[in-house]
């Protein structure tokens, strides 16, 4: 918010018993709000995800040590997911990921790639430059909205199209590991 803005709401609460007493409510509200605002979200991104990518997939969302949805193929090892969220539980720097994969073989053309260098470069082109770390093969900020707690990302969550942008994302996240990693 502007410091316009601010002083408008402020002066707006201030002005009368009864609005200072909404006000004050609001504020104490605002956290809860927010909070069923990015679950419902997740929630309904979770149905249309699982419904698109079929009953090959589990998908999950994580709301108590991180914030954010998961999608795991049902033939991988645990702790293997593609997935969109934030490391913390205040939905800020939110990013794409996938975990590395390896163990698993990759063929392209007659070559046996390394599965993670071939995802990353993958991905890389079809998705967008990422990273890569210790324990994601594949990682990038989401340039929609890299923090769910702004006033612009909330209104956005809560709009009834919220889903398409990030169910685009994540479906060709897992087709494009589905085709590379067929197990």
């Amino acid at each position: 918010m502007i410091p316009d803005e601010i002083e408008l709401i402020v002066n707006h609460a201030l002005s009368t018993n009864e609005n200072l007493r909404v006000a004050i409510k609001v504020g104490l509200a605002f956290h809860s709000l927010k909070a069923r605002i990015i679950s419902d979200f997740l929630s309904r991104l979770k149905s249309e995800v699982a419904a698109a990518l079929g009953g090959q997939w589990t998908v999950g969302v994580e709301s108590d040590e991180w914030l954010g949805l998961w999608i795991q193929k049902k033939t991988w090892p645990e702790l293997k997911s593609i997935g969109v969220g934030s490391e913390n539980t205040v939905g800020r720097n939110i990013y794409f990921w996938v975990t590395k994969l390896e163990g698993y073989e990759c063929v392209a053309g007659n070559a046996l790639l390394d599965v993670d260098e071939a995802l990353k470069s993958e991905l890389d082109e079809l998705v967008g430059r990422g990273s890569s770390d210790k324990d994601n093969a594949w990682w990038r900020y989401s340039p929609r909205h890299r923090n769910w707690d702004s006033e612009e990302a909330l209104l956005a969550l809560a709009a009834p199209d919220a889903t398409d942008y990030w169910k685009h994302h994540l479906i060709q996240i897992a087709e494009i590991v589905a085709r590379l990693v067929p197990a």
